[in-house]
């Protein structure tokens, strides 16, 4: 007999089965829903009633101008539309077939007295089922120059991430896999945000949220506004992301999706450096033998000092990674979404999950430093390099929509994503830096690497229509959590010493070549607070178009902590060659390492742990007017107000010692120096030539704040990069000028011709500095800098081919552009006199985005090639007579083909970097044209298959 728990259990299933089967149920109705605007300005209207004529069935328009009208037998019916004030509209011949929705976008026009008794007008009802249209459609009427992709365009281009997704707007690449630049410009430039909340960093190091985060499952669009208008925050100088996460469907819909590939650098079946015991398991938590050992955790740096062999007995022994076979990639993902009535009112909702495993690498990379300038550039050390990683990307959304009343709607989205990469490296080779003089001495580094980045966010919003004359007030609130975890970071360092007269070759670790053998652990937790409140007032009309006055308010509350220890096995004197004992088994040499009277020491940097708070308050006013029949002025001024804190723990940063100069500096922390009141005007007009075609001329000043990393004075080496990059508490913040002109031609729903034109003007840019010796890197306000760029975008929609060819579509977008720091004379002088200027850091001088489409929805049918390159970008500035380092041009090409194969079923596969171009940096110098490679490795290529359901 069932226990009263599993009676409850099987009730509750029942219930859920009911929400959400039962529309599947009633698959012999269809559903009609749309979308209706004004005509001429295409705001949205609430509350219009939507009629099936003849019938008792309707419904009328949200706030946001939808409506839906469900359980409609099929059949072919007459919708009517009436609103007070506007001219009453029947559109005939709508179809409805059983189980589909069927969509009618309608435009209302004003009531005209003059029409007399002839105010019915009857049109023919035209299904707009192009998502990419509809986006087009909201470009058109945008106050601001932008550019978008839908979920329809992220699926043609299998997108896995919104990090893929992006790079086929305009304008726009990913830096490092997860770091998005915009017109060439760096994520400190960037707005991020999720369904219009701003979004916090889940990277110590980067300003902006890594876009890997999100899986492209589910997205709905993302939106770049690329001008600043007011009611945008201030750091909007590159651009704005908006990540739309999807909304509840028309109709039930449910999918389950599954995919397995492989990339080519580390095929399946073969061996590639595994971190054996950091694996990253099924949902990316960390092994319990990573954990800082609770021994340790409470012990003082003093304890450690004078306890026993208990403390360095505590650590686990491993420092080498393992050879492991490679294992197949791996997808999953399911959502399910519904509507139905709660209280007689529509409620909606959507949940949805992603899973995904992945094993990526590379053999035979190239790490090299060098000394000299120009062509007289000499090689130091090359360094044969093998890297290793398994990723799990995990995540969950849930969004609820409730409509209160046809003018009040709430929402709550709630989303959760678990990004986990375990990495492990290692490097080899001849090293001649001036510590190592023989010749036959080979270099061995290694490194394993544990991180584990989530992000929480939920919001609360609400829309609410006061008056039928576009009185409109919307608010939300959000709370995100941002976490790090890096635990048990280790590097251990050697040589060989071949040249020995005995014929055995020595194991060594030379400390004063390179650091002994370390482990660290660190810990980030960052806390965002935001929210907004928007009023739109409609203050009559100009011109035949509503004038509308929008003011708000906006608050951004963040703090951030940072944790770090880190532990060293003190390696001296006859010691150095202790590893030779154990035939350069670096984990036995670890393992006995209390044996041989070598004890674990703490190194934490006095220096490396920092608290950090940001308060932003915004208030804004802008106005939306037409000056003249077919000019819209839209402008105001934004003021922000910012807090920036960043301090010790202990109350001041010690032991600081300036990279430059060597000198010891002593710091109570950073305190938002030039960070307080701003006032940043923006202004913009848009000119209709005719219904279909615009131009545009936009002016804003925005910001660039510091991050809390930037300014916290704290030095980080990376092994992989083989450079240190330190803090700069005297950063300030940038003002940037910027200036569009635009001209766009929307030919047909979903077709787009458009040219742009831009210009910045950065006043202290932050920039990433090579200080003295190329292994040392730094922000810091430069001198002032001047972009110049031009973006051509097109998208067609082959209709005029004959047959099957008439299916296909192409599209493609350019952005040229030319970004130059004017140097002052000392800047030159200590460059070597390389010339008056140079690129500005993070700019591309050019990014070109080319797709071709084959789609046939009658056969569900899908083929699509993306093609994508950018111009040689500067990574890091050079304050020396080193050359400035370079990420090199790299061109990609992606395929994807999707066969619907029977009810419901498609398959789909893709193939990613088809050119197979590798990463690389390299060292060029401007003046001669010399270069050296500072960093190569094969990227691979990527291959895919899935199979996709869909109720």
């Amino acid at each position: 007999m069932d226990t009263p728990t599993q009676v409850r259990l099987w009730r509750t299933l029942l219930v859920l089965s009911a929400l959400v089967l039962s529309p599947a149920l009633l698959a012999q109705t269809g559903i009609i829903a749309g979308t209706v605007v004004e005509e001429g300005t295409g705001q949205t209207l609430p509350g219009v009633n939507v009629v099936i004529d003849g019938t008792t069935q309707g419904s009328s328009t949200s706030l946001d101008g939808d409506y839906r009208i469900a359980s409609v037998a099929p059949g072919t019916y007459t919708l009517v539309f009436t609103y007070i004030g506007f001219t009453t509209k029947r559109v005939t011949g709508v179809e409805v077939a059983a189980g589909e929705v069927t969509t009618v976008d309608l435009a209302l026009g004003e009531e005209r007295l003059e029409l007399g008794d002839g105010r019915e007008v009857v049109v023919e009802a035209r299904a707009i089922r192009n998502n990419e249209a509809a986006l087009l459609r909201d470009r058109a009427r945008a106050a601001a120059v932008s550019d978008a992709i839908s979920a329809e365009t992220i699926s043609r281009a299998g997108a896995s991430t919104a990090a893929d997704a992006v790079q086929k707007v305009p304008g726009m690449t990913v830096v490092g896999g997860d770091r998005l630049v915009v017109r060439g410009l760096s994520d400190r430039y960037l707005s991020t945000q999720l369904n219009g909340a701003t979004l916090p960093s889940a990277d110590p190091e980067r300003q902006s949220t890594p876009l890997d985060l999100f899986p492209s499952g589910l997205l709905d669009n993302i939106v770049a506004s690329k001008s600043f208008t007011p009611d945008k925050p201030g750091t909007f100088t590159g651009g704005g992301v908006d990540i739309s996460t999807r909304s509840f469907p028309e109709m039930l819909t449910a999918q389950i999706s599954t995919s397995v590939g492989f990339n080519t650098a580390v095929e399946p079946g073969s061996d590639y450096l595994r971190y054996s015991n950091g694996g990253v398991g099924i949902f990316g938590v960390a092994d319990d033998a990573l954990a800082l050992p609770a021994l340790i955790q409470n012990a003082s740096e003093d304890d450690l000092a004078l306890g026993g062999s208990q403390f360095t007995n505590a650590f686990t022994n491993t420092f080498a990674a393992a050879p492991a076979s490679v294992p197949l990639n791996t997808s999953f993902s399911a959502s399910v979404g519904n509507q139905a009535k709660l209280f007689g009112r529509p409620f909606g909702f959507l949940f949805g999950t992603n899973w995904s495993k992945s094993a990526d690498g590379y053999t035979g990379g190239i790490n090299s430093e060098f000394g000299g300038t120009g062509d007289n550039l000499q090689e130091d050390y090359r360094l044969d390099t093998s890297f290793g990683e398994e990723e799990v990307l995990f995540g969950g959304l849930a969004n609820l929509n409730y409509r209160l009343t046809d003018r009040d709607e709430l929402g709550l989205n709630v989303i959760y994503n678990r990004n986990t990469n375990s990495q492990a490296i290692f490097q080899t080779g001849a090293f001649f830096d001036g510590t190592l003089e023989e010749e036959d001495n080979i270099y061995e580094g290694r490194g394993l690497f544990f991180k584990e980045r989530s992000l929480f966010s939920s919001q609360l919003s609400g829309k609410h229509a006061i008056t039928n004359d576009g009185l409109r007030v919307e608010w939300n609130g959000a709370y995100s959590l941002t976490t790090l975890s890096e635990p048990d970071f280790r590097i251990f360092q050697n040589e060989i010493d071949f040249s020995t007269s005995s014929g055995t070759p020595d194991y060594l670790i030379r400390t004063s070549a390179y650091s002994e053998p370390s482990r660290t652990y660190r810990d980030l937790e960052e806390d965002a607070l935001n929210g907004a409140l928007d009023v739109e007032i409609p203050l009559g009309e100009r011109a035949d178009r509503p004038v509308q006055l929008k003011v708000g308010v906006a608050g951004d509350f963040r703090t951030r902590t940072f944790r770090e220890r880190a532990f060293n096995y003190p390696v001296r004197g006859r010691n150095q060659d202790l590893l030779s004992n154990f035939g350069g088994d670096i984990d036995a040499f670890i393992a006995q390492a209390s044996e041989n009277s070598i004890r674990v020491g703490e190194i934490t940097d006095p220096d490396a742990d920092y608290d950090g708070t940001m308060q932003v308050y915004a208030g804004y006013g802008m106005v939306d007017l037409a000056l003249v029949e077919k000019l819209r002025f839209v402008g105001g001024v934004r003021v922000e107000y910012t807090d920036l804190l960043v301090q010790s723990p202990n109350g001041e940063f010690r032991g600081l010692i300036d990279p430059e100069t060597g000198d010891r500096v002593v710091s109570g922390g950073y305190a938002s120096d030039g960070l307080n009141d701003v006032l940043l005007p923006a202004a913009s007009l848009v000119y209709a030539v005719t219904r279909d075609m615009n131009v545009r001329v936009a002016y804003g000043k925005t910001l660039a704040r510091p991050s809390f990393r930037e300014v916290a004075p704290r030095a980080v080496f990376d092994l992989a990069e083989r450079y240190t990059i330190n803090g700069n508490p005297l950063l300030v913040q940038s003002n940037i000028h910027n200036a569009d002109l635009r001209w766009e031609w929307f030919t047909r729903p979903g077709e787009i011709l458009a040219v742009s034109a831009f210009y910045k003007r950065f006043n202290d840019p932050i920039e990433l500095t090579i200080l003295a010796g190329n292994n040392q890197l730094r922000p810091e306000n430069l001198a002032d800098a001047d972009l110049f760029g031009l973006e051509f975008e097109g998208r067609r929609q082959l209709t005029f081919l004959p047959g099957l060819l008439a299916n296909l579509q192409a599209g493609g977008n350019l952005s040229v552009i030319s970004a130059e720091v004017q140097l002052t004379d000392t800047e030159q002088l200590a460059r070597g006199n390389r010339g008056e200027t140079r690129p500005l850091e993070g700019q591309s001088p050019y990014v070109l985005n080319l797709d071709l489409g084959y789609l046939d929805a009658e056969r569900g049918t899908s083929v699509n090639l993306f093609y994508n390159v950018f111009g040689r970008r500067l990574h890091a500035v050079s304050r020396g007579v080193e050359p400035d380092l370079y990420e090199d041009s790299r061109a990609t090409l992606d395929f994807t083909a999707s066969q619907d194969i029977w009810n419901g079923v498609s398959v789909k596969a893709s193939a990613k970097n088809l050119l197979g171009e590798p990463y690389r940096l390299v060292n060029y110098d401007e003046s001669t044209d010399a270069e050296f490679l500072r960093r190569e490795y094969d990227l691979g290529r990527s291959f895919s298959l899935g199979v996709t359901y869909r109720l």
